[in-house]
């Protein structure tokens, strides 16, 4: 019995829905609420900051390999024991 009231309420409210007063009714809604250009803005300034976001993170998985591999020869550079000469323990002075 109470499982029939259910179908039957489902059934009304259906029915209800797809009289065409009410199909016009959200017909209407569909199209304005598509046409509406609120918060267009905040959208396009999303889409704007997540593509800087993307083309950052895209540009430095390809510039770090460069960054690591000049700094390496940089510290290579500098820890190269040529550089370093120490003073001779002979009477000559040091330069």
């Amino acid at each position: 019995m109470v499982m029939q009231a259910a179908v039957q309420s489902s059934l009304g409210w259906l029915r209800r829905c797809l009289r065409r007063d009410e199909r016009s009714d959200v017909a209407v809604w569909l199209k304005n609420w598509l046409r509406n250009e609120q918060g267009q803005d905040l959208i396009e300034y999303a889409l704007l900051c997540s593509a800087i976001g993307l083309a950052g993170v895209v540009a430095f998985s390809f510039v770090s390999d460069a960054m690591h591999d000049t700094y390496m020869s940089w510290d290579t550079a500098v820890q190269d024991p040529s550089l370093v000469e120490p003073c001779n323990p002979a009477p000559e002075p040091c330069r």
